[in-house]
């Protein structure tokens, strides 16, 4: 409930606020966070089953009238107040397109220094729009498809990945991605090590990539590395490198 009235204060002054549909998907939240958005100019709407991610996005998908489809989870907070109109001219040029806005840590609502090490080499500085030829860091955080893409290619109803694993069918089927970043967001959960470990086992499942000794050893080094970088102790950087890593074992 914190991030509610933080995200739409943002989103209220998108440049295109007035022209666009907000739909917003519970999945059984007893915060007063569907208490709040009563009074706001927004379709709000209950998680049909049981919650995985690929299934809420499928819902939302299929509620909406829009030919543009663009996510945000509920505690992302957008930076710039003509995004969304900046991602409609886009993928009204792109009928089979999908894009990414770049992910930055929370200052606001709080971070850790593995999140800002991990988010700088996931969601690179830019100025102008990328086009890509592979999945990359697509993340339904903060993204953008067509609806001819979705109807084309819904997401898997699974519990994590589900927008990486999308990006790829995606492109395997010649659409177009785009990375924008240029336009960010801040998005962040200020996990603790054991939260990381699973967080990210959740998507080593869902990919099938786990029992790999080689890619937790790079993976090891690779954040301990960046996590040092942006200043964190040997003690902290260890200590979140070793449970991300142990979670692709």
């Amino acid at each position: 409930m914190a991030a509610m009235p933080l995200f739409w204060e943002r989103l209220r002054k998108q440049t295109i606020f007035e022209a666009t549909e907000i739909l917003i998907l519970d999945s059984g939240s007893t915060d007063g966070t569907t208490e709040y958005l009563t009074n706001m100019p927004c379709n709000l709407y209950a998680l049909q089953d049981a919650f995985n991610f690929g299934r809420s996005c499928n819902q939302i998908a299929e509620l909406a009238t829009s030919p543009i489809l663009i996510f945000l989870s509920g505690h992302v907070l957008i930076e710039q107040v003509d995004a969304l109109e900046q991602i409609a001219l886009l993928l009204e040029q792109h009928k089979d397109g999908a894009a990414y806005l770049r992910q930055i840590p929370n200052p606001i609502l709080g971070f850790s220094l593995y999140e800002k090490a991990y988010l700088l080499r996931r969601f690179p500085p830019g100025s102008t729009t990328l086009q890509l030829n592979q999945q990359a860091s697509f993340s339904n955080a903060a993204s953008a498809i067509t609806r001819a893409a979705w109807l084309r290619q819904p997401f898997d109803e699974i519990h994590g990945s589900e927008d990486f694993l999308w990006a790829g069918k995606h492109l395997a089927s010649e659409g177009e991605l785009f990375y924008l970043p240029q336009l960010q967001v801040l998005h962040s959960h200020n996990e603790s090590a054991e939260q990381v470990y699973d967080r990210v086992r959740i998507n080593v499942e869902a990919r099938s990539i786990g029992g790999s000794l080689i890619k937790a050893i790079y993976l090891l080094v690779g954040i301990y590395v960046s996590m040092r970088r942006v200043g964190a102790s040997h003690r902290i950087a260890i200590r979140y490198a070793s449970a991300h890593s142990r979670a692709y074992l």
